[in-house]
Formats: C-alpha cells, sequence, structure tokens
C-alpha cells in the first residue's frame, strides 16, 4: 500500500515555477485564416501563459501541488492570477506597474497555427527588489 509522504515521513516535494515574464494567451480559432483580410473567429479562449505557467498547469495535472511566483500588473496580471487560482494553483504574485503581455495564437481549423508575441515590460528595481526578497522568504520557510 502507497503511504503519502505525510506519513512515510518523507519531505514532501517542492515546485517552484519562476516566472519573470508572464502572459495571457488568446488561442483564436478561425476557419480559413487570410492574412491581409477580415477574419471571423469562432471561438476565444484565454488562459494563463508563460512557460512557468504551463509547467505548474503541467505539473498539476501530473498531481503534484506547484507554487507559481512571478510579476503580476494590470487587468491582464489579475487574470493570469484567477486563471491559476481557478486551476487550483497556488501563487506568490509580486505587484507591477504594467499590465502583463498578451500573446496572440491564430489556430486555422485546417491546422495552421499563427502566433504573435508580445513583448514583456522593463521590472524596476524595486519590483525586483520585492520579488528577491518574497522569493528568499518563501524558500527559507520550506527549505
Amino acid at each position: 500500500m502507497n503511504k503519502s509522504a505525510a506519513q512515510s515521513n518523507q519531505p514532501a516535494t517542492a515546485f517552484f515555477c519562476v516566472s519573470l515574464n508572464p502572459a495571457i494567451d488568446t488561442r483564436l480559432i478561425v476557419k480559413g485564416f487570410a492574412p491581409g483580410h477580415v477574419n471571423r473567429v469562432s471561438e476565444v479562449y484565454r488562459t494563463p501563459g508563460g512557460k512557468a505557467a504551463h509547467v505548474a498547469m503541467a505539473l498539476k495535472g501530473l498531481g503534484a501541488t506547484p507554487t507559481w511566483i512571478g510579476f503580476s500588473g494590470g487587468a491582464t496580471g489579475s487574470e493570469l492570477l484567477a486563471g491559476l487560482r481557478d486551476l487550483e494553483i497556488a501563487t506568490m504574485p509580486v505587484s507591477t506597474g504594467r499590465a502583463l503581455r498578451v500573446n496572440l495564437e491564430i489556430l486555422d481549423t485546417e491546422g495552421e497555427v499563427t502566433e504573435i508575441l508580445e513583448p514583456g515590460g522593463m521590472i524596476t528595481q524595486s519590483e525586483w527588489s520585492e520579488f528577491l526578497q518574497a522569493w528568499r522568504a518563501r524558500l527559507s520557510n520550506c527549505c
């Protein structure tokens, strides 16, 4: 019979997904996407984005309990945090004075994919310092 880590006195594994350039991923489903023309979207999906969010979602899907730590600002930052929390992924956001970037993926129903990726914004020295302080505090409490 398998025992949980707590029952077997083994330490639980901590997964931290560190996000320095998070985003909202917006996927548009289009039939017959044609650059330079009017295209009608049939479906829209918006999800937490950036590599760290994707890793956290994969770990959660595998049964782990990851913690996402990263920058979050503006309405898109709130949307990202809400999306992660809806997936029951713990978050440790560090507030920024700018909104998060949005990545756009256009998926043609015939299988072609076009991505348009916004650049991330600049982080101020005080935001970076706050991030490092939060990260150090979290590590000292777990490891």
